[in-house]
């Protein structure tokens, strides 16, 4: 079974390796901004085109791609790519942990050296070629109450992998039957490193 790397804890987010889950969990219906740019100028920092996902609103006011190391111990996979799109600005800097923030997240592997445009696809494992999108809707304390809603099929490709930013297009249904999800993302490339620290 795919596990998710990058997951919500009680108190933030962390790399360690959990159960993929969704949740059923139902709130307001869903809003997206629009207004962001994207890196270069190359459109919005996102879009949603379509899908029936209203758990959590989702507003794009900042956004961040960081080419990480590899997850230790996974068989064939070189090289991982995330992605992370929130309710705040700033989130190469600050880290895209908010108190009471919503982030959408696609967390891509490779098994290249060297991170590529390409397509990949949710497999519920941890493989090369994969990928998980998720949901989530952080409390005051920066977890996120149940209300984590993880891809359970679909894919995300990647038009652009550069040395400034990340373009690509997403098509997913969401696990726990939360509905589904899809558009397009334009976001910089953060060249600090991932930061998992709650702002509070």
């Amino acid at each position: 079974m795919r596990t998710r790397i990058f997951a919500l804890t009680a108190s933030a987010f962390t790399f360690t390796l959990i159960a993929c889950g969704g949740s059923e969990s139902a709130g307001p219906v869903s809003s997206v901004s629009q207004s962001t740019t994207g890196v270069d100028g190359g459109g919005p920092l996102f879009t949603r085109t379509g899908g029936t996902f209203s758990a959590v609103p989702i507003d794009a006011i900042g956004g961040a791609a960081y080419l990480l190391p590899a997850p230790g111990g996974t068989s064939g996979v070189q090289s991982r790519l995330l992605i992370v799109i929130g309710d705040h600005p700033n989130l190469c800097a600050d880290g895209p942990v908010h108190s009471g923030g919503t982030v959408f997240s696609v967390d891509a592997l490779s098994g290249d050296a060297k991170f590529h445009a390409g397509t990949f696809t949710e497999m519920q494992r941890e493989a090369p070629g994969q990928v998980d999108v998720s949901v989530s809707k952080l409390n005051a304390s920066c977890g996120s109450d149940g209300k984590d809603f993880g891809s359970a099929t679909g894919s995300v490709t990647l038009t652009a992998v550069t040395d400034t930013g990340v373009a690509g297009t997403f098509d997913v249904a969401l696990l726990g039957d939360a509905g589904t999800l899809q558009g397009t993302f334009n976001v910089p490339l953060c060249n600090l490193p991932f930061s998992s620290t709650c702002q509070k």
